[in-house]
């Protein structure tokens, strides 16, 4: 019986090595395109064949706003499985949402909506700001 549960325990870890190998090759890929897109723009807008108001303008914001939910998504995702405890700071609220909304107002853009958000001065929460940030970064 001993013999069976190395086994299955051998087993069981290369099984979670490969499903982790292939979420690493996939967040790579995912950032090497953005990040290849946004290297495009940049070049186009240094040489002055598009402006700052265009469709290339806009790709760029849509790739760095992409590439910081997935950052923020991944630090959440490692500190959850990692074991630790969350590192817990005080955040003040407006300052957070306003970070928040300034990206969520080009992706809103893209689709013809705008985002308002109204926050009352002087609110806090203790949390972790990676946590918290990639929970916002899902909605």
């Amino acid at each position: 019986m001993a013999a069976y549960s190395q086994t299955h325990a051998i087993a069981v870890a290369a099984e979670s090595k490969l499903a982790a190998d292939e979420r690493l090759d996939a967040l790579a890929s995912e950032m090497r395109n953005l990040v290849n897109t946004s290297m495009l723009a940049i070049s186009a807008m240094k040489r002055g064949s598009v402006g700052f108001g265009g469709a290339t303008a806009a790709a760029l914001d849509r790739s760095i706003i992409r590439m910081r939910g997935i950052i923020d998504r991944t630090l959440a995702e490692v500190r959850q499985g990692s074991g630790e405890s969350p590192h817990r700071e005080v955040i003040e609220i407006g300052p957070f949402i306003a970070a928040v909304q300034l990206a969520a107002a080009v992706e809103a853009a893209d689709k013809g909506c705008d985002v308002t958000a109204v926050v009352e001065p002087d609110i806090y929460v203790e949390a972790d700001r990676y946590l918290l940030g990639g929970a916002v970064s899902t909605l």
